[in-house]
């Protein structure tokens, strides 16, 4: 026989580097097994979990469309356009860098930002245009290596009115139909920015100036950083954004941006600390008002750390769940064909949808119109992430990312149905015990007829 008993409700200690989030509630809880049984016991074991019938919170939010973005690739074509929905759309690595606009002075070059423009319009998704990445022929140091062969691009322009004839011809040119502007792409790796912060802070400055004066409407991110703490970072991005923001950044930044990649194959619960990290910074700097958009960001790293099958789905839908209750308002996947960099992939080289690209299909089916409340964990990981539906439905997500276990549904919450997400559905009978692991299980009480 299993035993639960509920111990004093206290604060979770998470490992080295960890902080408690204050969006979690942490339950301390212990199981014991009969030690005669324990031997002998095949079935995974039972989840201390804590059911509620409502946990909302000041922080609940109902989920957007916007929320739900996408990279594509240059190339993309009405006729390829992606099988899943999505909102937003971030132009970066898309054809539309600064060199590649305006490739001399006196040469520009549309016809290609024209046509995915028109694109985004025609399909109703909002544009993200990441500025930067100098031509040799404006930049400081011509001679800066980047990652895509062509010198010069990291490098802040030598002229600072280059940089402006660039955004006002950029902004005016887009008026009305581009509506969000990113400053510089990752500045605190030298991958992409070689330049001090004082540098891009001018850049800041005339491109904020500039884009209010054309069109007051758009709105401008912030340079984004790569969250966390890393080797091959010039700084962590929570202390690059510290000083940019104490230098006078803050004044040129309607949205918070950054990437929060995580080292190897780690999941996306680590994502969470690193939101932490940069919330704290953006409250320190009077910026906790302003919204915070993970700008960029996949998982796995292309042949040393495939991330596919089962954990992809996991991975893809978590990631979704907790970013949102962690106060994340847009969230732009890397990317819907990549092939040379991210070990997770949303479609395959034919063009055919993965089991990740169909899981981001589903979890939007899961979550859209819906409010996130209070999410929990218990002491052996278990998630449990209660949410509303707009016609007053209740559901409850549920999830271990480290192992499979059962959790017993209460019959008092009178839960009727249930999917595992990108997966089967399934009537749920008073008090039933269900697997879960990696992928999320959705658990409902409908007040509708059910399938």
């Amino acid at each position: 026989m299993v035993e639960l008993r509920l111990g004093k409700l206290g604060p979770f200690y998470p490992p080295a580097r960890m902080k408690h989030f204050g969006f979690l509630s942490w339950l301390s809880i212990s199981v014991s097994i009969h030690p005669q049984l324990a031997l002998a016991q095949a079935d995974p074991p039972l989840a201390p979990v804590v059911w509620t019938d409502v946990a909302f919170d000041r922080s609940a939010r109902q989920v957007t469309p916007e929320f739900f973005g996408l990279h594509l690739y240059a190339g993309v074509t009405p006729a390829d356009w992606p099988a899943v929905p999505f909102k937003t759309w971030r132009l970066h690595d898309a054809g539309t860098r600064w060199d590649e606009l305006q490739p001399e002075r006196d040469r520009w070059n549309f016809d290609h930002l024209d046509a995915l423009v028109d694109l985004a319009e025609q399909q109703d998704v909002e544009v993200i245009l990441v500025l930067g990445q100098t031509p040799a022929w404006a930049s400081a140091r011509p001679a800066d290596e980047s990652p895509y062969g062509i010198s010069g691009l990291p490098a802040e322009p030598a002229r600072i009115e280059d940089w402006t004839a660039y955004v006002r011809t950029i902004a005016s040119r887009y008026r009305g139909r581009i509506h969000y502007y990113e400053l510089w792409n990752e500045a605190n790796f030298r991958w992409f920015y070689t330049g001090s912060i004082p540098n891009l802070l001018e850049l800041a400055a005339a491109a904020y100036t500039t884009i209010e004066q054309v069109d007051p409407d758009a709105q401008v991110i912030s340079p984004s950083v790569i969250a966390g703490d890393y080797p091959s970072l010039e700084r962590s991005g929570a202390d690059w954004l510290k000083e940019y923001f104490a230098l006078g950044g803050d004044r040129y930044t309607d949205i918070v941006g950054a990437h929060f990649y995580l080292p190897r194959d780690l999941p996306p619960e680590w994502i969470v600390w690193q939101i932490h990290d940069l919330r704290q910074v953006m409250a320190a700097s009077g910026q906790a008002h302003k919204p915070l958009w993970n700008t960029e960001t996949g998982f796995g790293r292309v042949d040393t750390y495939p991330v596919e099958g089962d954990r992809a789905v996991g991975y893809v839908g978590r990631a979704h769940i907790l970013q949102w209750a962690a106060g994340i308002d847009r969230f732009q996947w890397y990317s819907w064909r990549n092939f040379n960099f991210v070990g997770l992939r949303m479609t395959e080289r034919d063009g055919s949808v993965t089991v990740a690209g169909e899981a981001f299909g589903a979890i939007q089916d899961w979550l859209l119109g819906s409010t996130l409340g209070l999410c929990q964990i218990s002491s052996d990981r278990t998630r449990l992430c209660p949410m509303a539906r707009a016609n007053g439905d209740r559901g409850w997500i549920v999830w271990n990312p480290n192992r499979t276990v059962q959790v017993e549904v209460p019959a008092g919450l009178q839960a009727n149905w249930g999917q595992r997400l990108a997966g089967e559905s399934f009537p749920i009978a008073p008090a039933q015990r269900i697997e879960v692991g990696e992928i999320p299980v959705l658990i409902e009480r409908r007040s509708s007829r059910v399938p």
